[in-house]
């Protein structure tokens, strides 16, 4: 006889909410046909930690850090190179600058008390000095190239770190635009189905793909306020009045202001000619 595991269950005790909370979940349970308010918790939270948008940020985050992972030693070490030569630079024109400046000092023409002797010691020391800055300029020179060379070399790596970091989010887009992108569609399925009886209800004074295009820009102007990146993704409308999108408030205004009375000023409100019709 075979043995079938089953997943063992752990009781986690949930936040308390109210009556009237509590009750609104139970009638979603009912509604919804599901088995208890477990199980609608559960595929809640489910459907919250699946959502594409953090899954895929979290790709390209882990891809990004890979990548940068496997350069960062050699441009660390590259740059610890270019710090060490340009410390050592440092000092060769520290030293060229002082030999330059007794090499000024000897260069001046002898007092009439100084002697042959003396004349001769000091040109010794100049030419000495001179040959000296010259082999220091040299040196700095090389290390001026070498440094030179050094950081071209971290360029490129940055360059070959940024390429790949690229080809690795390149190689995602299939799964996550799929992902991401379908979870779009289907929102926006989902809320043109909610809006669809409330957009027919305006029909009557504007033709539907003008409140549609007003209603488009509205969402397209607040996600600016958010997230510039999802105004450019919506195709970044802009209106010619933007205060009527301003907020939500103004854009209810637009709307009442060419479709008619909404809200407050709709509940209850009768149409004349059915008055008329009714006497």
């Amino acid at each position: 006889m075979s043995y079938v595991p089953t997943e063992a269950k752990t009781a986690i005790v949930g936040a308390k909410v109210s009556e009237g909370e509590k009750s609104k979940w139970e009638e979603a349970v009912r509604r919804l046909g599901m088995e208890s308010v477990s199980n609608l918790i559960r595929v809640a939270v489910e459907r919250f930690l699946d959502r594409p948008a953090p899954s895929a940020l979290e790709k390209a985050e882990k891809v990004v850090r890979d990548v940068e992972g496997r350069y960062a030693p050699l441009i660390e070490r590259v740059t610890a190179e270019i710090a060490d030569a340009k410390s050592k630079l440092g000092a060769l024109e520290e030293e060229a600058n002082r030999l330059a400046s007794e090499i000024e000092e000897l260069s001046r023409p002898p007092g009439l008390e100084e002697g042959p002797e003396s004349i001769a010691a000091k040109i010794n020391e100049l030419a000495q000095k001179g040959v000296l800055l010259d082999a220091t300029n040299l040196k700095a020179s090389q290390l001026r190239e070498y440094i030179r060379n050094l950081e071209e070399k971290r360029r490129k790596l940055e360059a070959r770190r940024d390429r790949q970091k690229a080809l690795a989010l390149r190689a995602l887009i299939p799964e996550i635009f799929e992902n991401v992108l379908g979870h779009l569609i289907a929102e926006i399925c989902e809320a043109a189905t909610a809006l669809a009886p409330y957009l027919s209800a305006l029909a009557d004074r504007q033709k539907p793909p003008v409140v549609l295009r007003w209603l488009w820009t509205y969402v397209a102007w607040q996600t600016r306020k958010k997230c510039v990146d999802g105004w450019y993704l919506l195709g970044r409308p802009t209106p010619l009045f933007p205060t009527n999108y301003d907020t939500y408030q103004a854009f209810m205004n637009l709307l009442e202001r060419y479709c008619g009375p909404i809200g407050a000023k709709a509940a209850g409100k009768e149409d004349p000619d059915e008055v008329d019709l009714a006497k």
